[in-house]
């Protein structure tokens, strides 16, 4: 048998036993009962399914808030330039300003647009 298999098949049994001689332990603490005494009131009860499902519902909780924090970082990485300035807009205003001719601003509009 592999080591690595062997290690759960000894440790289990231990681990069982010193669960067994804790529980036996403890009931001299809890009433004669062996388990905590307020494990059998409503909280106790309650808690023992409610705690599982907020366990199982952080999971979403926890990827939406991945992803609107990924989003928010994705609009910023949206503009081209200060102000929200998208690259047709600087085309636009380079062209505005007589910093292009006609020519190389339809050319630049035509890639930027994809027409």
């Amino acid at each position: 048998m592999k080591m690595y298999l062997q290690i759960p098949a000894v440790a289990m049994p231990v681990w069982a036993a010193a669960g067994a001689a804790w529980a036996h332990g403890a009931a001299g603490d809890a009433g004669g009962k062996g388990d905590h005494p307020h494990m059998w009131d409503v909280w106790g009860w309650v808690s023992m399914f409610v705690h599982p499902l907020l366990g199982i519902l952080m999971i979403p909780v926890i990827a939406v808030a991945i992803i609107l924090v990924v989003r928010a970082i994705g609009r910023g990485a949206a503009t081209d330039g200060p102000d929200g300035a998208t690259a047709l807009d600087i085309l636009d205003e380079r062209f505005a300003r007589g910093g292009i001719d006609i020519k190389e601003y339809e050319d630049n509009k035509k890639i930027l647009t994809g027409g």
